[in-house]
């Protein structure tokens, strides 16, 4: 549907360990939306079809969901997202997937001709990189001068997306900060054993160092109790505190610190669902490219395997020779 009045029909696609984040979001996105179709793997569609109503038969067939009946968007929630094959089919038809999953899980995968083409009909939610509070705080009028210190915590449920998906939205939003970092140190625990990323899980903390002085620090975790994310920023003359809906930047002057822009600092804690259906709305009503392109998502992933790296070897890892690697140096 064309007319932003009017509700968006929307196909859900989930499992049992996202139901619950499922039917929060669609009762939070209301009337924007309509759910015309709802499936999954296992026995949660049908629970999610009877508190929509009972009006819709659940169906285990995503791709003849997708030929019986289009819809304006395809919410996913299902552990480690959709194959490569369901997302294209979803995109030829112009359909736009909303998932918490990035489409490559590593510099391999992305290499794959198919991302380019589906990059317009993918929504990632709710990107940190992509919030109102970053946005804002990235306004070149906000100046921090000096090599940073950047400090970035991103803990959320086990049924609000993979470890994965929380650890490159961390690093994307880092990097628009600073460049990639000259090498980093991760402790992983438990360690990674997953050949698949997408299948990590556990919890991280990373300590990062970059060749102009600035430094970062991690602490990511995808099973904690409460969603929450927030950057802090110390340069040598300012500090930002950094969330979803907004940003403080503090002046740092002798042993007196004031707050020169409040730009619309949000509530202690935004849910996740209010953070992915705010995105969501926002898309629907102002359609946008899909932000940073293709050399932004690999210095994503190449930190991301270099954390995965260096919580085996013990040792700091180079995402730079791991992009150089994979032929992207």
């Amino acid at each position: 549907m064309s007319d932003a009045s009017l509700p968006h029909e929307v196909t859900t696609w989930v499992d049992a360990a996202h139901a619950r984040y499922a039917g929060s979001l669609l009762d939070v996105m209301g009337d924007a939306i309509e759910v015309i179709g709802i499936g999954g793997p296992d026995a949660a569609a049908a629970d999610l079809a009877r508190v929509a109503g009972g009006r819709l038969d659940p169906s285990p067939d995503l791709r003849r969901m997708l030929i019986e009946r289009s819809a304006a968007c395809l919410l996913v929630a299902v552990r480690g997202g959709l194959p490569p094959e369901l997302i294209q089919a979803a995109a030829d038809q112009g359909t736009l997937v909303v998932t918490t999953e990035p489409p490559a899980a590593g510099l391999q995968e992305l290499a794959a001709p198919w991302l380019t083409r589906v990059a317009p009909h993918l929504l990632e939610v709710p990107r940190f990189d992509r919030s109102l509070g970053v946005e804002a705080a990235l306004d070149p009028l906000v100046e921090v001068t000096g090599p940073p210190q950047i400090r970035l915590v991103s803990h959320g449920r086990p049924d609000e997306g993979s470890l994965l998906a929380r650890l490159v939205d961390a690093w994307r939003t880092v990097l628009r900060f600073v460049e990639m970092p000259e090498n980093l140190l991760a402790a992983w625990s438990p360690p990674p054993v997953d050949v698949d990323a997408r299948a990590a899980g556990g919890r991280v903390a990373v300590l990062a160092r970059g060749r102009d002085g600035s430094t970062v620090s991690l602490d990511v975790a995808a099973d904690a109790a409460r969603s929450v994310r927030s950057l802090r920023l110390l340069g040598a003359d300012a500090q930002l505190e950094i969330h979803d809906g907004g940003y403080e930047r503090l002046v740092l002057r002798g042993e007196d610190a004031a707050v020169a822009v409040d730009a619309a600092e949000p509530p202690a804690a935004t849910a996740f669902v209010d953070q992915v259906a705010g995105r969501w709305r926002r898309h629907l009503h102002h359609p946008r490219a899909p932000g940073p392109g293709p050399g932004h998502d690999a210095a994503a992933l190449a930190c991301v395997e270099a954390m995965r790296l260096s919580s085996r070897t013990n040792q700091p890892e180079s995402p730079e020779r791991l992009l150089k690697i994979n032929g992207r140096g």
